[in-house]
């Protein structure tokens, strides 16, 4: 359904969609004649020119002209002073606020002169239009269009590599954003000091950041990455460009655009050489992707579609801090001369790191480290189908082939001889020693956490003896460092621990570790980083409402709740929460946190200022498993870093076939920050679709039966495709339901497994497979599918089955006299499960209502109710009782009975009209060109209910969706009586339809057939 800028009941201006036409109502001081010489005239600027398309003068008129503007006279024109006129622009008309005037011409002594100008300008303020399919920023997909145009709810992902977390993030209205050119609304700060500001962690969303640019008329402080990102998604969207936040994990920040390395610098003893260190790697950063083709680009390149931009000032472009856009394609394939800043773009996502140790007596680099896959990682957005808030659709892939693959060293080298970078880095490696910093992705806001380094002597020769010394740090806000020497002997490791009790608060809660080692006897270093994240515990909220209703105007109290997990008492607390369109954001100081290791409740009240909106789509997606054959429903998360089963699955399985537990020394930490032990881990077959996985599980006390993290999806290489609900794994698709399927029965389309030849009046069992999600286990009725059946003449017996796997048998009969072949995956049955009823025990002794198995009985003899006590439906009662009243009453239950056994062919409502495929209507049109016509302008009280009777008749299978290239005009045509009807202009189209001949009969031929009648 497409969508058109709407004015609320309070709004001062028009707002239009660039492409389509609106209607501007003029008044005059008598009515208008088609012989009158009305003039508009649109400009836009400060110094508007025709030939910069700033100004346009429109004849109106009753003709159409395609891609131009125009102006057309309502048809017919009313015999009133007041009109409407019908304005359309072309689909790329300059975005912005146009001013228009209006004029009257007149001739008057062979010279056309102004009658009538109103000189007082009236503004019109045009947007992107991305349901017009020649504007650049068109998006096809009306699930993309949503999300991506209409959301007003979404996040921005932040956190490491290891552990991506989520901001929520409401969107708003639109301004300039960038404020190092002193022309933005919003001014960064990443020192870590904001007492004449607010803080980016207190920012929950786009409104109240615009409301205090526009009421104060000054920059707006501070923000960070994702708060810049919030905004430009904000921009976009109001504008009607489809965009995006993306997050890049480990994401490089390179200084130098002349090559694709990130370049630190340590001394000897492992010392970081800050004065020589531009370059950086940030935990994550935040930037934007929007839809827009690219006929700008001068390769030729089909590079249309996500453009990334970043509105975060980072390096100056030309002059002036920008970023973009440059298309997300043409950075896979390192096509970095397309526009723009693709070198820079490129290197965020897939730059080598390199760290060069440098003496301190001539801090000449040498022994170069190269570590050329830990940048780049993760790349998150929210995806389409995540019920308004949140749910990580990974998108690493759309901006490079896997790490070391042949296409994506190809990229490297292409972007390489791009930028002239002719270096040949060569790296020295110890092959005695093996170092391995393990990795950490989380740990618990408030406790000790520990690093660990093991190093490994691999040799087998006692002569083979290393000594080694280094530097172990972690950095946040406060670091500590530990130099230290140790020996370590042939065939064998040593551990080092070093603790920190991190007390002071961090905006991103992200720890870095740096490990640098030397070998003395080989004088090759080991050089290796890493983060992780400290995990706050969230706040809980829950409204105290009664019949679980919210009412607009209507007060209620929000219980907040939060665990302090440090044993001091936090003070100077300020909660901000907010709703868009619900709730403005508010700021409250709080006692919630107070009372160090105890957790505290709040409840501020708040009214609801306007109704929000539910969003269809799927929640949260779960695939169908066998595991040692007990068949699970696991949930799909990609914020869960390790695979987990619930206990209680593992117990029910026999004692022979359960595999032995292993000890774990995890924590499981929750979605809302509570910590959980795991219960053990073990190693298990996981089955989904054909192909079966052995991988490792850990088991804890958990709702679902199963969760597939993140490392059984890296390591299998699924592809999560959430807008077609599949999982694609080794090359084939698994289908996935929602929480929403389980909450409702399923009816499941099946398909026919093989080609099959059916003799005349022969029956066949085949196999069928289901095509839609549906739950392993699941018992339901095999039905004929009525498309099948009227197309074949074939007809799929009823029958009851269980679904243990995702086929199932079909029982078909062949009626007809000849044979009968049915296509491979053709549909031919549907699958609709059903919940079985226990039997009490009095129906199960009821004896005499059942017949038994095997038992023969005359069709009369089974118990029925008296069918002429049975009332008739309402549909049929208004004809029975206008029957001839001359009737006796035999022969009104003649009636009655007749109207009872052919119920089926009487319509129920005058909605009611029923289909059939047995004949397939043609309009024939010959060589004409299809006609296209341009929607008219709907009111929009009846907009709602051309919606309305669209969603009806496509649900009773009326309509359906078509890309057909001819197009004519909804009508609502308002009756007498005050009701509307719903028509179709198929004026143009009658035109050229070719019409049915038939010779006109005979009138004697016409009598004589009445004559016989």
């Amino acid at each position: 359904m497409e969508k058109e800028c709407e004015q609320g009941e309070n709004a001062q201006r028009l707002v239009v969609r660039r492409g389509w036409p609106f209607e501007i109502a003029i008044t005059f001081n008598r009515p208008l004649e088609k012989d009158d010489d009305l003039r508009l005239t649109f400009a836009i600027g400060d110094r508007p020119l025709p030939t910069d398309n700033t100004i346009v003068h429109m004849k109106v008129s009753d003709k159409d002209i395609e891609g131009k503007w125009q102006a057309k006279f309502p048809d017919p024109l009313p015999k009133e002073n007041r009109i409407a006129l019908t304005i359309t622009t072309p689909p790329d008309c300059i975005v912005g606020k146009w001013a228009f005037h209006v004029a009257v011409l007149e001739k008057r002594d062979g010279k056309t002169v102004i009658v009538k100008n109103d000189r007082k300008a009236k503004d019109v303020y045009v947007l992107f239009n991305p349901w017009n399919k020649d504007d650049q920023v068109y998006m096809s997909d009306e699930e993309w269009r949503n999300e991506y145009v209409m959301n007003e709810n979404g996040c921005i992902f932040v956190g490491n590599k290891n552990w991506p977390r989520e901001r929520k993030w409401m969107f708003g209205q639109t301004n300039s954003l960038d404020q190092e050119d002193e022309k933005g609304c919003l001014v960064g700060n990443w020192s870590g000091k904001y007492d004449d500001g607010t803080s980016p962690t207190s920012w929950i969303g786009s409104v109240k950041i615009l409301q205090q640019y526009y009421r104060e008329k000054r920059s707006v402080c501070y923000g960070q990455c994702w708060v810049f990102s919030g905004l430009y998604t904000t921009l976009c969207r109001t504008l009607g460009i489809p965009a995006r936040s993306i997050t890049n994990f480990a994401s490089a920040h390179n200084t130098d655009m002349e090559d694709n390395t990130i370049d630190s610098y340590v001394y000897e003893d492992g010392e970081d050489c800050d004065f020589l260190n531009n370059d950086s790697v940030w935990n994550f950063h935040v930037w934007n992707e929007v839809f827009i083709a690219r006929p700008d680009l001068t390769s030729g390149k089909n590079y249309g579609g996500w453009q990334a931009c970043d509105a975060t000032p980072q390096e100056q472009s030309n002059g002036i801090f920008q970023c973009g856009p440059m298309p997300v394609a043409a950075i896979k394939q390192g096509d970095i001369t397309e526009g723009y800043d693709g070198s820079f773009i490129m290197a965020e996502v897939n730059a080598d790191r390199v760290t060069w140790v440098v003496s301190k007596d001539d801090f000449t680099p040498r022994n170069p480290v190269i570590n050329s896959y830990s940048v780049g990682k993760s790349i998150s957005t929210k995806a389409i189908h995540s019920d308004g808030w949140s749910w990580r659709e990974d998108v690493t892939r759309n901006y490079k082939y896997e790490e070391g693959s042949p296409q994506e060293r190809a990229a490297i080298m292409h972007a390489k001889k791009a930028r002239g970078d002719t270096r040949d880095l060569y790296q020295k490696a110890d092959k005695v020693l093996k170092f391995d910093l393990v990795e950490k992705d989380q740990d618990k806001y408030g406790n000790d956490f520990k690093i660990t380094l093991k190093v490994t002597n691999t040799s087998k020769s006692k002569s083979d003896l290393r000594t080694v010394g280094g530097c172990l740090t972690v950095k946040a806000i406060t670091y500590t460092a530990e130099i230290f020497e140790m020996e370590v002997k042939y065939d064998d490791y040593s551990t080092k621990n070093a603790s920190e009790k991190h007390k002071k608060d961090q905006d991103s809660l992200c720890m870095k570790m740096l490990c640098a080692f030397f070998a003395k006897e080989s004088k090759v270093p080991f050089i290796q980083e890493d983060d992780f994240t400290l995990v706050k515990p969230s706040i809980t909220m829950k409204p105290k409402i009664q019949k679980g209703k919210v009412a607009v105007g209507k007060e209620f109290d929000l219980e907040m709740s939060f665990e302090n997990p440090l044993k001091e008492t936090l003070t100077n607390c300020k909660l901000t929460f907010g709703g868009a369109k619900i709730l403005n954001e508010r700021v409250e100081k709080t006692g919630l946190g107070g009372g160090g290791g105890g957790c505290s409740t709040t409840k501020p009240t708040v009214e609801p200022q306007n109704t929000g909106y539910e969003r269809e789509g799927k929640h949260t997606l779960y695939v169908n498993t066998i595991i040692e054959k007990s068949i699970l429903a696991m949930l799909l998360d990609t914020g869960s870093s390790v695979t987990i089963i619930k206990k209680e699955v593992h117990d029910l399985w026999p004692e022979e076939n359960r595999p032995v537990l292993e000890p774990v020394r995890m924590n499981l930490i929750t979605a809302t920050g509570e910590s959980a032990s795991f219960l053990g881990k073990t190693t298990v077959n996981i089955k989904i679709g054909e192909k079966v996985c052995m991988h490792d599980v850990l088991l804890a006390d958990i709702q679902s039966d199963g969760i597939l993290g993140m490392d059984f999806l890296s390591k299998y290489e699924c592809d999560l495709q959430l807008g077609q609900g599949y999982l694609v794994m080794g090359g084939q698709k698994v289908i996935c339901y929602s929480d929403n399927d389980l909450e409702k029965p399923l009816c499941c389309r099946v398909s026919i497994t093989e080609e099959i030849q059916i003799p005349a009046e022969s029956e066949i069992l085949v196999t069928g497979k289901i095509l839609d999600p549906f739950r392993l286990g699941s018992e339901g009725i095999v039905k004929p599918f009525p498309e099948f059946v009227n197309n074949s003449g074939v007809l799929p017996v009823k029958c009851y089955v269980s679904c243990t796997e995702n086929v199932l048998p079909i029982y078909l009969v062949n009626f007809s006299r000849e044979p009968c072949v049915v296509r491979k995956n053709t549909v031919a049955a549907v699958f609709e499960e059903i919940t079985p009823i226990p039997r009490n025990k009095e129906q199960g002794n009821d004896s005499n209502n059942s017949i038994k198995f095997g038992q023969q009985v005359k069709v009369s003899e089974v118990r029925t109710e008296n069918k002429n006590n049975r009332e008739l439906p309402p549909n049929l009662r208004l004809m029975y009782d206008s029957c001839d009243k001359d009737l006796d009453t035999e022969e009104r239950i003649k009636v009655k009975n007749f109207l009872r056994k052919h119920q089926d062919l009487f319509s129920k409502s005058d909605k009611d009209i029923g289909q059939t495929s047995l004949v397939e209507h043609t309009i024939e049109t010959g060589d004409a060109r299809p006609i296209k016509q341009r929607p008219y302008r709907i009111p929009l009280a009846k907009r709602f209910l051309a919606e309305a009777e669209i969603r009806d008749m496509a649900e009773r299978g009326i309509i359906e969706p078509s890309n057909s290239p001819w197009c004519s005009n909804l009508v609502m045509v308002t009756k007498k009586d005050g009701s509307v009807r719903f028509c179709l202009d198929f004026r143009k189209l009658n035109a050229c339809t070719i019409k049915d001949s038939q010779p006109l009969p005979r009138i004697d031929d016409t009598l004589d057939a009445l004559s016989r009648a």
